[in-house]
């Protein structure tokens, strides 16, 4: 009578990790406060774009070790 939950890893596809790996780059680059916006069609996982980039974002230090975001709010 026990259920099995099963988990999934899900990989980006080369459209979002590019998204992602650009927004990182601009954020190290030009600080953050900056505003962005990221078109992708219908059907193309935006919304685990947008969970990746929260993730990255969240977890994104300087060279000093000093986190770049406080907080990031989706």
């Amino acid at each position: 009578g026990r259920k099995i939950k099963k988990e999934s890893l899900i990989f980006p596809r080369y459209h979002q990790l590019k998204a992602v790996r650009n927004l990182i780059d601009a954020a190290i680059a030009e600080g953050v406060g900056n505003n962005y916006l990221v078109e992708h069609s219908a059907g193309s996982g935006k919304s685990n774009t947008i969970g990746w980039l929260a993730h990255r974002l969240a977890s994104l230090h300087t060279a000093d070790n000093l986190k770049v975001c406080d907080s990031v709010i989706v």
